[in-house]
Order: C-alpha cells, then sequence, then structure tokens
C-alpha cells in the first residue's frame, strides 16, 4: 500500500504541467459521467489518507486542503473529487465500473498524460473498444482483462508497466505523431523510453476500479550504463511484428534504435 503511489524527484515538474493542462485545455484531460461521483469521492477520500498517513514527511493536512510538495496547495472541496485526486499524486486516474452485465466501462478520467490516446474518444466504452486499436491484444488477452478486472478482490494492488520510444519529450501526447527518419547517432539524445507504471486496485465501498498510470521518460542514451537491459531492449525492438511497430509510431526510427543500442 506504501508504494501504491510514487513521488518522484520529477514531481514539482509533472505537477505543473497537470495544472497547465487542467487550466488551458480542461475538456481533454477530464471527463467523468454520472455515475462516476461516488467512487470519485471515495477515491479522493483514499488518496488524501494515502498522502498523509504514508507520505507525513512531504503532504500536510491545511484544514480542508493539502499543502503537497513544494508549497502547493490543493483544496479538497469545490471541485470534482476526481480532478482534485489527481492534483495530489502524479499518476493519471482512471475509474472503471460494472455496467448491468458485469462489463468493466470508462466511466471517469483524469488524463493529462496519454500515451497516444483520446479520453473524449475512450470515455463510456468498454474496454474490449478502449484495447480494440492495440493489434492482437484482445484476441489474445481481451477476455482476460475483463476476467482479471472483475475478479479484484479489496486490500490488493495490482502493478504492471509497458514502454513505448518516442522522438517527442512532452508529457501529453494524446495522438501518434509520425516520427521523422533519424541516424543511429542521433538515437540517444531523441529517442525517448517512455514507461507507464499502471496499478490497478478495488475500491471497496463503491467497487469501482481504480487505473493509475504514471509516466516515466528517459533518453535511450541511459542504457549506456545498463549493457545487458541495452542488449535485451536492442533484440525485443529488432523482433517487434510490423504491425505493433506502426500501432507504436517506431516505423522510421525502430532501425536507428536497434543500430545505436548495438554499438
Amino acid at each position: 500500500a506504501r508504494d501504491w503511489f510514487e513521488l518522484g524527484d520529477d514531481y514539482a515538474a509533472q505537477m505543473a504541467e497537470k495544472e497547465r493542462l487542467l487550466a488551458a485545455r480542461h475538456a481533454d484531460v477530464y471527463q467523468a459521467l454520472p455515475e462516476a461521483e461516488a467512487p470519485a469521492r471515495e477515491l479522493l477520500a483514499a488518496v488524501a489518507r494515502w498522502c498523509v498517513e504514508t507520505r507525513p514527511d512531504r503532504f500536510t493536512r491545511e484544514g480542508a486542503a493539502l499543502r503537497c510538495p513544494g508549497g502547493r496547495t490543493v483544496p479538497l472541496e469545490g471541485a470534482p473529487p476526481l480532478e482534485t485526486a489527481a492534483r495530489l499524486v502524479q499518476e493519471d486516474l482512471c475509474l472503471l465500473q460494472a455496467d448491468a452485465a458485469g462489463t468493466p466501462i470508462l466511466t471517469g478520467a483524469c488524463l493529462c498524460f496519454p500515451s497516444r490516446w483520446r479520453l473524449a474518444e475512450k470515455i463510456g466504452r468498454p474496454m474490449l473498444a478502449i484495447h480494440a486499436p492495440v493489434p492482437g491484444l484482445n484476441p489474445k488477452i481481451g477476455a482476460t482483462i475483463d476476467r482479471f478486472l472483475a475478479g479484484l478482490k479489496a486490500g490488493n494492488i495490482y502493478m504492471r508497466t509497458n514502454w513505448s520510444l518516442t522522438t517527442d519529450p512532452a508529457l501529453f501526447q494524446p495522438v501518434a505523431l509520425p516520427h521523422g527518419a533519424i541516424a543511429p547517432a542521433e538515437a540517444g539524445e531523441r529517442v525517448f523510453y517512455r514507461v507507464e507504471r499502471q496499478t490497478l486496485r478495488l475500491l471497496p465501498e463503491t467497487g469501482a476500479v481504480l487505473f493509475g498510470i504514471r509516466i516515466h521518460q528517459h533518453k535511450l542514451a541511459a542504457f549506456a550504463a545498463l549493457p545487458a537491459e541495452r542488449r535485451a531492449l536492442a533484440e525485443t525492438v529488432a523482433a517487434l511484428d510490423d504491425g505493433l511497430v506502426a500501432y507504436k509510431s517506431m516505423t522510421a526510427i525502430q532501425d536507428a534504435v536497434v543500430a545505436y543500442l548495438n554499438s
């Protein structure tokens, strides 16, 4: 439970970007259906409690507000609870709720740092529809994902990661932008290894599932200090299915990345 959320050295920078996006592009980064209201309130209470109980060295309760790392103060009332919860932690926060048939539906999200998906196109849709653009995913594990979400138990927290490669360092990436071709010698500084640390936790009072997404980004040059991981990544990128390479917008940079990692 202590590791439900992460507080990294990039907390201040990522939270400043969240605040900017919520002010400038609110409709792009926040969506919630009416049925998400009760889970959002439960989530805000749980996130605020985690902050002050798990990290009292970083968060302080000040009446109806929390003082966050760096001195930023977040009122706990007066704004949508899902949005308020997302202003406390680096993670993007997505709520999944079962419909009458038991199918998990995305009913609300504060998604400031998407990795090439638009919240407006996914809100209110089941997981199978959300994952439909990912080549090969639904035929392999689509039904398994739904069963896993339906079987979550209160108190358990699950974590997984995925990764992509991009030449765009922006945290807000709602669409797949094509990458121009680069030389292998440029890949270390121009290509970023982007990781989503994803967490899943059942909210016991409402039965909703919180899907948290924390973004990490590093220049590919960081792999110079990790020879085993560098070789493994080179092999993986070289062996990727063409459809997945195209989906991840890596076609123009794939060969340069592999050559750089093997150099």
